[in-house]
């Protein structure tokens, strides 16, 4: 797994694309959410900047199933993995926001999503209630 500077925009943009893959595909209705929050400026980069740490992860995914023969995409271990770059309480909230917008956006809770979505907010100790009344 790439590893990335602890707190950093790629480290926290990872996350988020990690919950955007959690159902096997990328939603327009994401992206559509992510555009319309000013994600991309949250987290700090630009929404190329953004893309190309998607990429990079969906990448990690497909070498993962290429090695194994499969990879699931819920996978607390990765998570975890992923997770652990976002040490700073505001930043997780930050990210935590948006991967509630992102598991909104497409008015359907994948159950993926939502494992993926309860196992950070377990992992990071917040409560969907900071996560509610979190700012961008």
């Amino acid at each position: 797994m790439k590893r990335y500077i602890p707190n950093s925009p790629e480290a926290m943009a990872r996350v988020v694309a990690m919950m955007i893959v959690t159902d096997a595909h990328v939603d327009t209705r994401e992206l559509a959410v992510l555009d319309n929050l000013k994600a991309y400026e949250a987290l700090g980069m630009t929404r190329e900047d953004f893309m190309r740490v998607s990429r990079d992860y969906c990448s990690q995914l497909v070498e993962e199933a290429e090695d194994r023969g499969d990879v699931p995409l819920v996978d607390p271990s990765r998570a975890d993995a992923v997770i652990e770059f976002v040490e700073v309480k505001q930043k997780r909230l930050i990210v935590a926001k948006l991967l509630l917008a992102v598991l909104n956006a497409d008015l359907e809770h994948d159950e993926f999503e939502l494992i993926l979505f309860e196992h950070v907010l377990d992992r990071w100790n917040l409560t969907r209630d900071e996560v509610l009344s979190a700012k961008l």
